[in-house]
């Protein structure tokens, strides 16, 4: 029983370990999502409508690389996961659909976002 009592409060402690990281990214997240919120902006589909903004050349950043990995041959399926809701998954996918759209070989793209 000893082993088991053991086990569950590790498991507490990496729990809330865990949390209290989260925490201190959110904090850091707010300033961001503050300064984003002023600025009249769409913070979700910045690639969009801002498509000359350093976050837009990001994401294109990511679509060279991406493009780029298979010697010239684009990936077929690109997939975005996470274990924790709220890390911005939807807003990252939504962001490189555009660009990737956007290519000089203009692929074909389908955005799809599932919860499960």
């Amino acid at each position: 029983m000893g082993k088991i009592t053991s086990a569950l409060k590790k498991a507490a402690e990496e729990r809330l370990g865990r949390i209290e990281r989260i925490a201190q990214v959110r904090e850091r997240d707010k300033v961001i999502i503050k300064k984003m919120r002023e600025s009249k902006v769409d913070a979700g589909i910045i690639t969009y409508f801002d498509p000359k903004a350093i976050i837009s050349e990001q994401y294109k950043t990511l679509r060279t690389n991406l493009l780029s990995l298979n010697k010239g041959k684009p990936p077929k399926i690109i997939i975005i996961t996470s274990s924790v809701p709220g890390e911005g998954k939807t807003v990252t996918g939504l962001n490189l659909s555009f660009v990737l759209a956007q290519a000089v070989n203009k692929p074909r793209v389908l955005f799809v976002d599932a919860d499960l």
